[in-house]
């Protein structure tokens, strides 16, 4: 769950899911060009980070090694602003 009022600079968190083999998406809106990641998400380093891709003219997505095992909840960072994303776990 994102909060509505979510911002991280220029971005804003619109989804968050698990997909196979611990696979951590982070879906923004916001600007394709950019340093990489976007976001950082607390307890996560550079070596966990994968890819970020996107469809033309669509948002970006962020790809991380989930951590094992995957928290209840996830801190999103940029400079000095965070935001707390609620994992559902079904």
């Amino acid at each position: 769950m994102i909060a509505d009022d979510a911002k991280l600079g220029p971005y804003t968190p619109l989804e968050v899911w698990i997909e196979e083999e611990r696979k951590l998406v982070v879906r923004l809106k916001g600007p394709h060009v950019d340093t990489e990641p976007r976001v950082d998400i607390e307890g996560l380093t550079d070596l966990d980070y994968r890819s970020i891709w996107s469809e033309r003219e669509g948002p970006p997505y962020e790809v991380w090694l989930a951590p094992d095992p995957v928290p209840d909840k996830l801190v999103l960072l940029r400079g000095e602003e965070s935001t707390v994303i609620h994992l559902r776990n079904e």
